[in-house]
């Protein structure tokens, strides 16, 4: 595994390149350990190659890859100041960089806006970068006569610490800290900026929006994606909003808060020393700290920046019937500020006599943030006057998506001239329907196309950044790039079920199907065990949901109990007699859902799944394979694949793959339609087993992009 040797002039020694494990690896406390690949591939080859510790933790959140003593960080090289305002400029020294193109130059400003708010700005010294458009408050009486906090910071490595003064009894308290070994996370490069913080707090509140357990403890290792997407709340997954605001709180009740200024797709990693390590894939790192010292003093810190919530209409507070669902395809097809002059006749006077008048009683209508793009639609035409529409860089033109009125467009909320649009639109739609609020719908923005109807360009880079934040959770552990079990013990996947540590008998393919072997000669069932979570009975469909409990499984003599868990895509083999008659046969697709889909509007949004899928020739260890990702949400199946080149002159050898059907678990109710690639396509369903089968048309490819789509309509 010997590489290359380089040799570093590093800030504080010579640090040595691809020699193997550095010295100082193991004096760095477990807890301390901070990632050094933090790339979903990391091998002990390619982590000792970054110049890197290598140990493979008891624990698989923890980091395997983790930063030695001294790795190359940035220096002190100036400093500039103003009243208020201290600028510093860093240098990094390095023959051969251990992040491809990374920044040897930095600009760290802080600026002391506040008695109690002090902003960090982290930037490019020579390029100007993406910044989001928003409005903050700005300080009124800068600089402020005199604040709450001081910062202390190291030269060589650059780093800092941040106290909130204790006044005239007792020590300042430490509230984060960058220095030492926490100075080498700071890596900029573009698509990538990353900084860890080491905190003082034990436990924790934020970041948002998402859906786990309340209050952080700090005790545990954790990854944060964060970009909005229309997504209801589930565990582990990105949710409608970000709001990238930290709290942290110690048991003596002192409470500070960090929040990130940052529009590009986002995560934290939270690890117990404690430390919060931000990355992002755009822009500039833009901190606001606020040292409280109590949570609501920092909430109010954290309100007089972004804006305080306005008072809440009265009536708002009351009890609120939302009735929800579309009758027929106008309906579907309705637009904003719109009203079916027939089924919807004197709308307007029912809301003011039988709504207002004689009920004392409100109304709000669903706003959805998108616009139909039809040429004859009035407040579609005014938008395109007025310039309010988000453009395509490349025509000039809207760039347009698909939502329930079809193909769509997406205002600009940003500028004040959309603001004066929407109000002069929905102005002019209340006298016709004198409504009392809006409810905006749809404004993540929602899409149900990825990107736009014409596509992105395929090779561009910013659809393929140097790292990609978790957005859809956690990424499944490959044993090609991370080195982790195929076959395992259902106590390395569930480490906290103590049921499972006793378990000799069930072994698990991957994460998502469970063997349950029959051992016992003459036996025509079994007992198995089933973890928490919803499990279908592969042979039978059934679907199984377990609090960790044991099963009684038949066990014919042609049949093995086996179990996938919900939400998993697999790839499957035709039977056949050889691997390359059923090479030639194709791939099959099994899709289990997360949770059934009944039919209804809202089933479709728990209805997903998600699986990948790894293609090479089978025989020669190539460099170059094809990695297809499938992808359910909304009732459409995404079969996407992508050629990986790990060297640019890598060949691929494979041939194309067949696709030979698709199978979906867990459809109760028969669709109406099935499309294949927008083409109205012949399908069975199985009301018993909740099953949907699909049996692909000839000369269909698992490597060309596929959607299927069912609908109930």
């Amino acid at each position: 595994m010997a590489a290359a040797q380089r040799v570093l002039c590093a800030i504080l020694g010579l640090f040595t390149w691809g020699s193997g494990q550095p010295a100082s690896c193991s004096s760095i406390p477990t807890l301390e350990r901070m990632d050094c690949y933090p790339e979903p591939s990391a091998t002990e080859e390619r982590c000792l190659e970054r110049g890197c510790c290598w140990e493979l933790p008891a624990d698989p959140k923890m980091n395997a890859c983790y930063l030695p003593i001294d790795y190359p960080a940035y220096s002190l090289q100036n400093t500039s100041s103003s009243p208020g305002h201290y600028t510093f400029y860093l240098q990094k020294q390095f023959l051969k960089p251990p992040f491809a193109n990374e920044l040897a130059e930095l600009k760290v400003d802080f600026i002391y806006e506040t008695a109690s708010r002090l902003r960090l700005r982290i930037t490019d010294p020579h390029q100007q970068r993406w910044e989001p458009p928003v409005d903050i408050n700005q300080p009124i009486n800068f600089p402020p006569k005199a604040v709450n906090y001081r910062v202390s910071y190291d030269s060589k490595p650059f780093g800092f610490k941040v106290y909130r003064k204790a006044g005239e009894r007792g020590e300042d308290h430490l509230l984060v800290d960058t220095t030492g070994l926490m100075a080498s996370s700071l890596i900029a490069r573009d698509a990538f900026w990353q900084i860890a913080f080491k905190i003082v707090a034990q436990r924790g509140f934020g970041p948002g929006e998402r859906r786990t357990a309340f209050p952080l403890r700090l005790r545990n290792w954790e990854r944060v994606p964060m970009w909005a997407q229309d997504q209801p709340p589930m565990e582990h997954v990105n949710l409608y909003g970000v709001h990238n605001f930290f709290l942290g709180l110690t048991v003596d009740g002192i409470a500070f808060g960090i929040f990130l200024l940052n529009s590009n797709a986002q995560e934290i990693d939270i690890q117990p020393m404690p430390s919060l390590t931000y990355r992002t894939i755009g822009g500039i790192l833009d901190f606001f700290i606020f040292v409280g010292p109590k949570p609501q003093d920092v909430v109010s810190q954290y309100l007089d920046l972004i804006g305080r919530p306005p008072l809440p209409l009265y009536w708002a507070l009351g009890f609120h019937l939302s009735r929800y669902g579309f009758r027929d395809l106008a309906d579907v097809q309705a637009t904003d500020w719109t009203v079916d002059p027939v089924k919807f006749a004197d709308f307007g006077q029912f809301i003011r006599e039988t709504i207002h008048s004689q009920n004392d009683m409100h109304t709000v209508i669903m706003f959805d943030a998108a616009i139909q793009a039809n040429p004859d639609y009035e407040i579609y035409r005014d938008g395109l006057h007025r310039g309010v529409y988000i453009n395509d860089s490349r025509t000039g033109g809207p760039i347009q998506g698909s939502l329930w009125p079809g193909t769509v467009v997406y205002p600009d909320y940003g500028k004040q001239e959309t603001v004066e649009w929407v109000y002069d639109g929905a102005s002019k739609f209340h006298e016709e329907i004198p409504f009392d609020g809006l409810w905006i719908d749809m404004n993540e923005p929602s899409n149900f196309v990825d990107g736009s109807l014409d596509g992105c360009i395929w090779n561009s880079p910013l659809d393929h950044p140097p790292y990609q934040p978790r957005i859809l959770g956690d990424l499944l552990y490959r044993a090609k790039l991370d080195g982790r079990t195929v076959a395992r013990a259902l106590a390395l996947e569930y480490p906290k079920d103590l049921a499972c540590h006793s378990i000799d008998k069930q072994f698990l393919w991957g994460s998502c199907l469970l063997i349950t072997p029959v051992l016992e000669q003459g036996a025509r069932g079994i007992y198995g065990y089933l973890p928490q979570g919803e499990w279908i009975g592969l042979n039978d469909h059934l679907r199984h949901k377990s609090k960790g409990e044991w099963f009684y499984f038949e066990a014919p003599l042609e049949q093995i109990p086996l179990h996938v868990k919900a939400g998993c895509v697999l790839p499957m083999h035709l039977p056949t007699q050889t691997i390359n008659q059923a090479r030639e046969k194709g791939i099959g697709i099994l899709v289990v859902l997360k949770e059934e889909d009944s039919g209804y509007p809202w089933s479709r949004y728990a209805a997903t799944a998600w699986g990948e899928f790894f293609w090479d020739d089978g025989v020669t260890e190539t460099q170059a394979y094809t990695y297809i990702t499938f992808s359910v949400a909304f009732r459409k199946l995404t079969i996407l694949p992508r050629v990986v080149r790990l060297q640019s002159e890598d060949k691929l050898l494979h041939s194309e793959v067949p696709l030979a059907f698709i199978k979906i678990v867990g459809i109760s109710k028969r669709p109406r339609t099935v499309s294949l690639n927008q083409q109205r396509f012949a399908f069975t369903h199985d009301v018993k087993t909740r099953t949907l089968f699909v049996e692909a048309p000839p000369n269909s490819l698992l490597t060309t992009k596929t959607q299927l789509t069912w609908s109930f309509k």
